[in-house]
């Protein structure tokens, strides 16, 4: 007699067999349907399921139709391959960039950062020209570039970053720059937002008198290495491209930049068009408020430098009597206090300088002594904590150490502490300027739109609402005016008329 186990068995067994056979039938079926190019609905139905398990599974009965059509466009030789039109996968063999156009056009400009030959010689650029030509290498010894693959690290503590690829464009267009230039120093100093290209910034030191000769420079003008002219900077769209030289700024150029507010959009030829009339164009306004920028945004730490005994307005490196500066450590530069401006003032005259106005008669300087009373200069090394306020009574600085924050020992000297965390200082007076100091290092970059935050506004205020007309009052007559008598309202107006004429 059979246990219950073993009728529950067979029954079990049964229906497995009965599926099976089901699910044999039910293939069969699919299989008979075919398309007219051969293909059956059940090897159909594989695919599309093989397709939306790889790639969407969250979306499979969304999906469904579309992939089972493109499929079908696919046997139909319409599409050339499914993987392809949708662009689940992408290669990029670099060394056959295919028919892609855009692809060989970026490869050609890179390689000549890559050839090993050097390329085809470039020349040393103009005044205002090209600083690195399209195709060429360096025109001479490269100066001193600092590592900008290294600082983009640090830069992404603030949400800095131009991408790995950029970044390695940058360094070699910075170094071939610095070669065709003839430049000592050369650094990326930022990048300007523009409403249709974006503008990268470097900035480096060339020799002093290598500006055009034979131009007349109008009144006041700083010359180059000395004032707001000491650093030349050079400006490109993509690293791709060639750098261009900024012309050097006259005091006019940043009066007509403190007046107006006026958006980037990339061509340092437009001429732009706003009130107050602004004569020059996009590259000069550009220059000028680079200069704003690097002359009130540049700090270090505090005690790196002091003021010179013979002149309060220069400074020097703070150096001991015996060994070293003694560099912050990371945890002391998280404070607001540990920061100072490094760079003098641009003053109310657009310049670094008063000119000297003191002739022959003004031996005794009561001239320039009035001059810096109504225009003074700013203390040097000025704490940042004495910064004005910006709008909404916020700090003009946001100092913020991020990363590690705790404190280990140096491997020379167990009792020497370190911290390997990142010092983060950004201006809410110019938007986009940051500076880092990480490893007893610090560095500056300015990613913005190269506008200030200012309470003032530059836009055309709409005048005050007309009110209506009040109601008038009623006129009455005086009361009691000179020569009147009462009783002549009662008289007629016949005796009246005949009274006055008799008067």
């Amino acid at each position: 007699m059979a246990t219950k186990t073993q009728e529950k068995t067979a029954v079990v067994g049964g229906d497995a067999s009965q599926q099976i056979k089901h699910f044999d039938n039910l293939r069969n079926i699919l299989k008979s349907a075919k398309h007219s190019s051969g293909q059956d609905l059940y090897t159909h139905l594989v695919e599309v399921m093989n397709h939306i398990v790889m790639h969407c599974p969250e979306q499979g009965l969304d999906k469904f139709e579309e992939i089972s059509f493109l499929l079908k466009q696919q046997k139909d030789g319409k599409i050339a391959s499914l993987g392809e039109f949708l662009k689940v996968s992408e290669e990029r063999p670099y060394s056959k960039p295919g028919k892609d156009e855009s692809s060989v056009r970026y490869i050609n400009k890179a390689k000549k950062f890559f050839d090993k030959q050097g390329g085809a010689e470039s020349e040393a650029p103009a005044e205002g020209g090209e600083g690195a030509a399209e195709g060429g290498a360096s025109a001479g010894p490269v100066g001193y570039v600092p590592d900008l693959l290294a600082d983009q690290r640090t830069y992404a503590w603030a949400g800095i970053g131009f991408g790995d690829n950029e970044t390695l464009l940058l360094a070699k267009s910075l170094k071939q720059l610095s070669g065709s230039a003839q430049a000592t120093h050369v650094r990326l100093w930022g990048k300007i937002h523009g409403t249709q290209r974006d503008y990268y910034i470097a900035e480096g030191f060339t020799e002093a008198g290598q500006g055009a000769e034979g131009e007349e420079k109008p009144a006041g003008f700083e010359a180059r290495g000395t004032g707001v002219n000491k650093w030349v900077y050079w400006a490109c769209n993509s690293p791709l491209e060639g750098w261009t030289q900024l012309p050097d700024l006259a005091p006019s150029d940043i009066q007509a930049a403190r007046e107006v507010k006026v958006f980037f959009t990339g061509d340092l030829e437009r001429r732009i068009t706003t009130n107050p009339f602004f004569f020059k164009r996009e590259k000069h306004f550009l220059r000028a408020q680079i200069a704003r920028i690097a002359f009130g945004t540049t700090i270090v730490p505090k005690g790196m430098y002091r003021t010179t005994e013979e002149n309060p307005k220069e400074i020097e490196d703070n150096n001991p009597a015996e060994g070293q500066i003694v560099v912050p450590s990371t945890l002391a530069m998280g404070k607001a206090e540990s920061w100072v401006h490094h760079t003098q003032n641009i003053l109310r005259c657009n310049r670094l300088t008063h000119a000297d106005q003191g002739g022959e008669g003004d031996e005794s300087g009561e001239l320039m002594k009035k001059i810096e009373a109504a225009d003074p200069y700013e203390q040097r090394l000025k704490s940042i904590t004495l910064d004005a306020r910006v709008k909404g009574g916020l700090p003009a600085w946001v100092v913020k150490h991020c990363g590690e924050q705790d404190v280990f020992g140096t491997p020379k000297n167990p009792n020497d502490k370190q911290n390997f965390g990142t010092v983060v200082v950004k201006s809410l007076q110019w938007p986009g300027a940051h500076t880092f100091f990480t490893g007893g290092k610090w560095t500056s970059i300015y990613v913005g739109d190269g506008l200030k935050h200012e309470q003032k506004s530059f836009y055309p205020v709409f005048p005050p609402k007309i009110r209506e007309d009040p109601v008038e009052k009623a006129c009455y007559h005086e009361p009691n005016p000179r020569g009147y008598d009462p009783n002549a309202q009662a008289q007629p107006v016949e005796q009246r008329a005949a009274a006055e004429e008799e008067q």
